[in-house]
């Protein structure tokens, strides 16, 4: 039960006194949404460019996997000291900086000219990266009361697939006509702009605005947080759905226009057109739907809003497979990918929702970071890796459609996510049960 509804048992403002959506509230949406397509454009545009590198630097699939998940050792190394500095300071100020910071270092990519130090240069992308996801999950979890976090956090994440559709879509056009380098160069100078009104335009929001808290809580350690949230039975469920339902999106976020390249002939161009329809748009229409959804049917019993990513993961996995297996022309197989895409990306909303709004506001930021490591190391890392190892190993009989295969053995990853947020569903199910709100 959210703080929210304590207050409101205890004799509290109820929900429907509290303040909703005010236009100020949805202009830091929308600020933090550019910001995490920033996030996403610079974090991915790398896959556009892996037929460029592979020529310019003689790499193999299982190097451009190394260089891809490269970026994890940094958030690895520094996602959990920010999470514990969210908690603590400006957040709005932290938020601009580490746009800024990311930003250049997309740009000093463009100026490596060995394998060695573009990875030096990808690597202070993820570490500046590391902290943006949280501390926008901590602050859009005090502008947005808990009947709205789901679509909230729906459209925040619409972030994802739109920078990748950026990343794609343009990266590849410029990419054509001036060469990798240029890419990286373009998509640098955005952030920095974007920083800037951040810092002018973004306040800072008073901590556990709708939540009743005892005071001095802000004090917990690492681990009674970790102990906290792991006791959250529907927040620990929801949060193991998403780092197993990220595994996909990763590998098609990488390697969708190699895919593309090779199984359907597309010039560099046209893979990252057809990528940011079949990531970008298709998945932001699923984020977005999937937090609506999740809202409507949640109105009036909290636990309905994880059958949103349970279900949509079992269907994201079930469209893949035939997308990824079949040997189809252009259209078919581009339609299957984006049905797989769409309900790939519908568990975000739900998922955050679910995985930070059951938890005290003063540990959000830890958990998301804790979240966050797990998105790099594990779900980012194996996503982008177990693609480039399948397609390496499979023998050479099998051609350009080895890819294909590469991809496709991340779907079972979504299925078990799946599982996950059915998991969840149950314990609060139960949870509603117990506290005779059934």
């Amino acid at each position: 039960m959210t703080g929210a509804a304590r207050a409101t048992d205890a004799g509290g403002p109820g929900l429907q006194s509290l303040p909703l959506a005010s236009p100020s509230r949805w202009l830091v949406l929308a600020l933090l949404v550019l910001g995490y397509a920033l996030y996403n454009l610079d974090k991915s545009i790398i896959a556009i460019m892996i037929e460029p590198l592979k020529a310019e630097f003689g790499l193999g699939d299982r190097q451009i996997s190394l260089l891809s998940a490269g970026m994890t050792l940094p958030i690895a190394i520094f996602c959990i000291p920010m999470g514990r500095m969210i908690d603590r300071v400006n957040r709005k100020v932290m938020v601009a900086l580490l746009v800024i910071g990311w930003s250049a270092m997309t740009g000093l990519s463009g100026l490596a000219n060995s394998i060695a130090l573009l990875g030096v240069a990808r690597g202070g992308v993820g570490a500046f990266e590391s902290g943006y996801t949280p501390a926008s999950m901590s602050l859009l979890a005090d502008e947005f009361p808990p009947q709205r976090r789901p679509t909230a956090m729906g459209f925040f994440n619409l972030g994802s697939p739109v920078g990748i559709c950026l990343g794609m879509a343009i990266g590849g056009l410029v990419a054509a006509q001036w060469g990798w380098r240029a890419a990286f160069f373009a998509a640098s100078l955005p952030g920095l702009l974007l920083g800037l009104i951040i810092l002018l335009f973004v306040r800072e929001p008073e901590r556990g605005r709708f939540d009743q808290e005892a005071a001095g809580a802000e004090r917990t350690g690492l681990g009674r947080a970790l102990a906290i949230w792991w006791a959250k039975k529907p927040s620990r469920y929801a949060g193991l759905g998403m780092i197993f339902a990220a595994v996909l999106l990763s590998a098609t976020s990488i390697w969708t226009p190699a895919l593309l390249s090779r199984v359907q002939g597309l010039g560099i161009a046209q893979a990252g057109l057809y990528t940011a329809f079949i990531v970008g748009i298709c998945g932001s229409l699923g984020a977005a739907t999937g937090g609506l959804l999740a809202d409507r049917i949640g109105r009036n019993r909290e636990s309905r809003k994880l059958l949103v990513p349970s279900a949509g993961l079992a269907l994201s996995a079930v469209a893949g497979l035939a997308g990824y297996l079949l040997v189809l022309p252009l259209a078919p197989m581009v339609a299957l990918l984006s049905l797989s895409s769409f309900f790939a990306s519908s568990y975000a909303g739900p998922g955050y929702a679910a995985a930070l709004g059951f938890i005290p506001s003063h540990i959000r930021g830890t958990i998301a970071s804790v979240l966050l490591l797990c998105f790099g190391v594990i779900s980012y890392g194996t996503g982008t890796m177990i693609v480039g190892f399948v397609s390496d190993q499979l023998p050479a009989s099998v051609g350009v459609r080895a890819v294909a295969l590469g991809v496709a053995s991340a779907l079972p990853f979504s299925l078990v996510g799946a599982g996950f947020f059915a998991a969840a569903y149950r314990e609060l199910r139960k949870t509603e049960r117990d506290s005779g709100r059934a």
